[in-house]
């Protein structure tokens, strides 16, 4: 019986040593992960008979780009109503973004523009 707590103690021993132990090499994605998007190539991917819209938070940095299909509320990248609404509100009334706010320095010029506080 000593033999057998002996041995678990020297395992939990091993476990717990394994697991204050370096957990491996650090991961470092380099600075491409932090790069800005390209909003322009982003909408140049979208297919011709969708709408690029781009999202930036309240200090303009860019949110990144998405291609959705138009609807007949909102057929083309035009800042109305129905397209803040289905598009930058995603048909929430009370949402954060808008379109109707002054412009970012990175905009694609293509893009509907969605604006965060």
């Amino acid at each position: 019986m000593r033999c057998i707590l002996a041995v678990a103690a020297l395992s939990l021993g091993v476990m717990a040593c394994k697991l204050d132990g370096p957990s491996g090499p650090s991961i470092d994605a380099g600075p491409a992960v932090d790069a800005p998007v390209d909003a322009s190539a982003a909408c140049a991917a979208c297919a011709e008979d969708e709408i690029c819209v781009q999202t930036f938070d309240g200090t303009c940095a860019s949110l990144g780009v998405t291609c959705v299909t138009p609807t007949t509320a909102c057929p083309a990248a035009a800042c109305t109503t129905d397209c803040d609404l289905a598009l930058c509100k995603g048909g929430d009334p009370a949402g954060i973004l808008t379109c109707a706010a002054p412009s970012c320095p990175d905009e694609a010029p293509a893009a509907l523009h969605c604006y965060g506080p």
